[in-house]
């Protein structure tokens, strides 16, 4: 019999001894992780409030709690003067303390932020921080003349009375500083208000021009002073260049020029006839004869009175008015206007006129356009009795359109297609073109007549450029490593080339000033004295 075989049978719910050894179970899986949400939108979305409340509380928590303490500090004082004085009176048992009972109403009257960005706006502002080190050497001395352990009620009254006065002290300072600055402003500000007075109309013109893409020159300040780096001729010949290309492409777009389109020759012709055909289009209305008005027989004959008086002063001085003065007896004597042949005239007046000016016959001229000035008005008139008010304002900006066609005519150099600024200021004033200056033609005179030099003629003279002298220059001087050669070179080249491009760019032309002394109110400067002292420890929360 095998070994086995003869082993004892232990019942019928036996088991193996394997079976009885304890199951070890496998480790578990780890779950594979979930990537992280996305911290997109999303994210932003879900931390938009506490984003929102942190931004807020930065802000709005330092001012709630300077302002909660600047409630909190005298009526602290007053329960703090109180405890002292019962103190003296009543000395509780073990020793009052009347500082702590100060504090105590202080900080529960107090706003303590809430956020963490409200905290650490709170407490770490340069006004707490100056708080805080004028706070602590106010404690320091506090203690030295009045030691904690030793001082009776009388000595610790005169230590927290030091401590006080220490706290205090810059904001009194301050209020006496604030006062002072407080009571000098109405004196400043009056001043200011002459200075605005009168250069009301010089700051109107640079707002306007600014506005309108014109570059004014370097009044005042920095600026100024870097302007005289490269020599403030050149800066003014830099600025007119783009001034001048800036009113050309202004001015051709106002009488309808397409951007980008040159000022020559046929573009005028272009325009002339442009301008022709809207005329054309209103001599239905006005019918086939245009009557002659009291208003146009009065001018011509004021007009021709003047000429009759100053030939008969000064005939040989006067004579090239008697040109003028058979002109306008021509008009004055005849009867029939017919409606195409006066809008003929017009245009042919003003196209003479051009030519008088050219040739230097200047009172012809000025003669021919106030003619054709009075025979539009005339027109003008006649549309208005049919009672269409469309139809005499579409004939008003289509005489607009047409005088200041021939206007930028007269200006603009046939050579270069360019305008020239000093000619329109010297027309500006001119009896022949008044009406005519709207819009972009008077921004553009009133700015060259009151920024001349940045107005100058354009001479074509290109802007400077980096040379090989230049580099030449520039390598020496570093390869020297001489400080005084570097910056002669650095001064050099900046002078040249950089402040020029500057100007040109626009970025050395002063802004008008705001003629305020403060932007503050007179009593919130009085009240900004009080910042260092006591008020600054107002921003600290207070011990935990």
């Amino acid at each position: 019999m095998n070994e086995w075989e003869s082993a004892p049978i232990v019942g019928a719910e036996a088991k193996p001894a394997w079976a009885s050894a304890p199951v070890v179970k496998p480790a578990a899986t780890p779950s594979p992780q979930k990537p992280p949400a996305d911290e997109g939108m999303l994210g932003m979305l879900k931390k938009g409030p506490g984003l929102m409340r942190e931004a807020v509380g930065s802000v709005a928590e330092p001012v709630m709690a300077m302002g909660s303490g600047m409630v909190a500090k005298p009526v602290s004082d007053v329960a703090g003067l109180a405890a002292t004085g019962k103190e003296m009176i009543s000395p509780t048992p073990g020793g009052g303390d009347p500082s702590g009972f100060k504090r105590e109403v202080q900080e529960s009257m107090t706003y303590q932020p809430r956020t963490k960005a409200g905290q650490a706006t709170t407490q770490y502002n340069p006004l707490a921080l100056i708080g805080k080190l004028i706070s602590s050497m106010a404690g320091k001395a506090g203690q030295l003349a009045a030691p904690p352990q030793t001082s009776g009620p009388v000595q610790s009254a005169l230590g927290s009375g030091l401590t006080e006065a220490i706290e205090q002290a810059p904001g009194l300072l301050g209020a006496k500083a604030g006062g002072k600055l407080a009571e000098g402003l109405p004196a400043k500000q009056a001043a200011l208000d002459v200075a605005k007075g009168e250069n009301v109309m010089k700051d109107t013109v640079r707002d306007t021009a600014q506005a309108s893409g014109y570059i004014t020159p370097p009044e005042h300040g920095i600026k100024s002073g870097a302007a005289g780096l490269a020599g403030k001729s050149k800066v003014e010949k830099i600025i007119s260049e783009k001034n001048v290309d800036n009113a050309t492409v202004k001015l051709g777009a106002e009488v309808g020029t397409p951007e980008g389109g040159s000022l020559s020759k046929e573009e005028f012709a272009r325009l002339k006839d442009e301008a022709g055909k809207d005329y054309e289009a209103m001599t239905a209305a006005a019918g086939p004869k245009l009557e002659p008005t009291p208003a146009f027989r009065s001018a011509i004959q004021a007009t021709l009175k003047g000429i009759d008086e100053a030939l008969e002063r000064n005939p040989e001085a006067n004579a090239p008015l008697k040109t003028s003065q058979r002109l306008l007896r021509a008009f004055e004597k005849q009867t029939d206007f017919p409606t195409e042949a006066t809008l003929k005239d017009i245009q042919n007046q003003r196209k003479w006129a051009k030519a008088d000016f050219q040739k230097g016959n200047n009172e012809t001229a000025t003669a021919r356009l106030g003619i054709a000035n009075k025979l539009e008005d005339m027109f003008q008139e006649n549309l208005a009795k049919t009672g269409d008010q469309a139809l005499v304002d579409n004939f008003k900006k289509a005489r607009e359109r047409f005088a200041k066609i021939y206007l930028l005519e007269r200006i603009t150099n046939d050579a270069t297609g360019k305008v020239d600024l000093t000619k329109l200021a010297s027309l500006s004033d001119s009896k022949a073109y008044k009406g005519v200056l709207t819009g972009a033609f008077k921004d553009a005179a009133d700015f060259a007549k009151t920024y001349r030099k940045a107005a100058q003629k354009s001479t074509g003279e290109a802007a400077p450029r980096l040379t090989v002298f230049d580099g030449m220059f520039a390598a020496g001087a570093l390869g020297s490593m001489h400080p005084g050669m570097i910056g002669a070179s650095l001064g050099e080249i900046g002078g040249r080339l950089a402040v020029p491009a500057m100007a040109g760019r626009g970025m050395l032309q002063n802004k008008t000033p705001s003629y305020q002394a403060s932007k503050l109110p007179p009593q919130l400067v009085r009240a900004l004295g009080i910042g260092t002292g006591a008020e600054a420890q107002q921003l600290q929360p207070p011990p935990q």
